[in-house]
């Protein structure tokens, strides 16, 4: 295969999704994914029971990242809408659930 010998284009974004978000185990499936797909970031619920993503790597694993998180394999996950937006990167190593 051939290869420009380019370094894979880098990706931040940070995601809110709204729906049956909240309560439901939205969080840690989505950092056992972001850990699995090598995506590094984090996690949280917001008062008005949404989730927000941050989400940071090569470009290729963010947005497929972003393609599982609008349909979540948890039965009782229901997401209506995720707006997503880029955002600069903050050099985050791992992926973790923020508490609030």
């Amino acid at each position: 295969r051939y290869t420009s010998g380019m370094v894979d284009q880098q990706k931040s974004v940070e995601l809110t999704l709204s729906g049956q978000v909240v309560g439901v185990g939205l969080r840690q499936w989505t950092q056992m994914t972001a850990t699995q797909v090598g995506v590094a970031g984090w996690v949280r619920n917001n008062l008005d029971r949404t989730v927000t993503i941050h989400a940071e790597g090569p470009t290729e694993t963010v947005d497929a990242f972003v393609e599982r998180l609008r349909r979540p394999r948890l039965e009782a996950v229901r997401v209506d809408d995720v707006q997503v937006r880029d955002i600069e990167a903050h050099g985050y190593s791992g992926f973790s659930v923020e508490w609030n």
